[in-house]
């Protein structure tokens, strides 16, 4: 549909529903349908705050360019800021492009945390902006998930939902008689730094945060260990006070269940590294400039993580040196009980612990280990404890890696006899209900052994159409 010809200006840091809410004031359409219609050739569409889809119909509209529009008028580039770049692509593909909703493809639902569904303004901002450029409009700033707080004026934000029973599809700009409340000191804060983090992700798009560069502020700070763990109640510990009288009451506030830093494992460990919510990068990395900015040491130099390796390999090193048990441990940093299984590992007696097992019982312990047999029934059997059976295999050499085969071919022989015992208590099941009534068996056979699972169901049967059936 064609365009009007009306003067029609696109306001700083302007959200793309509030353009249409504009546009659909002064155009003169009778119904809004007509507006939405003319930019996005549909009649029905709810436009969501930050993650609007069809940004190339209404960039085409506005004569504009989709990539202004995603950097300058959505929250795309905070977004894209903490998700895997391939991640960030697919947003960017469908919030431009695509027909599905964007809010799937950003990750959000997957994040298990309910935030306020709609549009927020602030007071003070509404005012100004009447008095600057004519009318109120909606800001991008403002709808950071999350954030209850204006950074330009450090008062609480007021909302409008958009879900069904609420705004729904209608269009509409802030209202200007609504109260001014002053914001307390923590909301302000994580509210000012929002914003730069959002100015800053729109300067230089490519930048992105993630585990690694937490990880190697936490090096300086002396919160990961030699081994590379986090010293997870330190760091909770430290975020908890820092937080502390920050708002969780408001609709518009993030919940209350963030504050209890449970997120912080995936969120920084090597093994996880799982994307998270902004909100929570946002929790994390403002406490973390923080306290770099106030507590790290001058003289504190940047420590390389040893790997495991490494420091196996200092271990040796220094107890061939003629070193102590003690000096080694206060030195590294690591237990006696894993230089002992590093040096019984690699042969070398050391003779520190006088109530040490037998040769004869360990022999036992690891042959019965190889059958298979349960720590706590190795430690029945021989009259040891359990904790003694656990660290002799623990240190012998792929006995560990060999009890974990063991225990995943006992699963694989369970879900053999299971299937088989199906077949043989009903003859007529076709592999459907064999799927259907021994889904477990069924799916670990699909996974690990296919050829194996053929050979256990019944032959294929032809599909009987819905009409031939009796």
């Amino acid at each position: 549909m064609a365009k009007l010809p009306i003067l029609f200006k696109l306001l700083p840091d302007e959200t793309v529903f509030s353009v249409i809410s504009r546009y659909y004031a002064v155009s003169g359409y009778i119904n809004q349908k007509y507006t939405v219609q003319s930019v996005f050739n549909k009649t029905k569409k709810r436009i969501h705050p930050y993650l609007p889809s069809q940004i190339d119909c209404f960039a085409e509209y506005f004569d504009i360019t989709a990539s202004q529009v995603l950097t300058n008028f959505t929250l795309f580039p905070l977004f894209s800021k903490f998700l895997p770049p391939e991640q960030a692509t697919k947003l960017m593909k469908v919030m431009c492009f695509g027909k599905s909703c964007p809010t799937l493809t950003s990750l959000l639902p997957l994040y298990n945390s309910k935030f306020f569904a709609g549009h927020k303004y602030c007071p003070v901002c509404v005012k100004s902006d009447i008095s600057i450029y004519g009318t109120p409009y909606w800001h991008t700033a403002h709808q950071i998930p999350g954030i209850s707080v204006c950074p330009i004026h450090n008062c609480y934000l007021n909302g409008i939902s958009n879900d069904d029973y609420h705004l729904d599809r209608k269009l509409c700009l802030p209202p200007s008689n609504a109260k001014v409340t002053t914001s307390s000191k923590p909301d302000s804060l994580l509210s000012e730094y929002s914003f730069k983090v959002l100015t800053n992700a729109k300067l230089n798009p490519l930048t992105m945060a993630g585990a690694s560069t937490y990880r190697e502020k936490l090096v300086l700070l002396q919160l990961l260990s030699q081994g590379g763990n986090l010293k997870y109640e330190s760091i909770c510990q430290s975020l908890a006070g820092f937080w502390k009288g920050v708002s969780t009451e408001t609709e518009l506030s993030f919940p209350s269940k963030l504050l209890s830093f449970e997120f912080i494992g995936p969120l920084l460990r090597n093994k996880t590294g799982t994307a998270a919510h902004p909100i929570k990068h946002l929790l994390f990395s403002c406490w973390l400039e923080h306290v770099m900015s106030q507590e790290i040491p001058s003289a504190i130099a940047p420590k390389k993580v040893a790997s495991k390796k490494e420091i196996n390999t200092k271990i040796l090193h220094l107890f061939k040196s003629g070193n102590s048990m003690n000096k080694i441990e206060h030195e590294l940093a690591v237990s006696r009980c894993y230089i002992r299984k590093v040096l019984e590992i690699n042969g070398i007696e050391h003779g520190t612990n006088s109530m040490r097992l037998s040769k004869n019982i360990e022999r036992q312990i690891i042959i019965k280990g190889l059958y298979g047999y349960s720590i706590n029934q190795i430690a029945t059997a021989l009259s040891v404890k359990p904790c003694t059976v656990e660290h002799i295999i623990c240190r012998t050499q792929n006995l560990t890696l060999w009890r974990k085969h063991l225990r995943h071919q006992n699963k694989i022989e369970a879900a053999v006899n299971t299937i088989k015992d199906a077949r043989k208590d009903n003859p007529k099941w076709i592999r459907k209900d064999i799927k259907a009534n021994c889904n477990s068996a069924f799916f670990l056979l699909y996974y690990h052994d296919k050829t194996l699972l053929e050979s256990l169901l019944p032959d294929k049967t032809r599909p009987i159409p819905p009409n031939c059936k009796k």
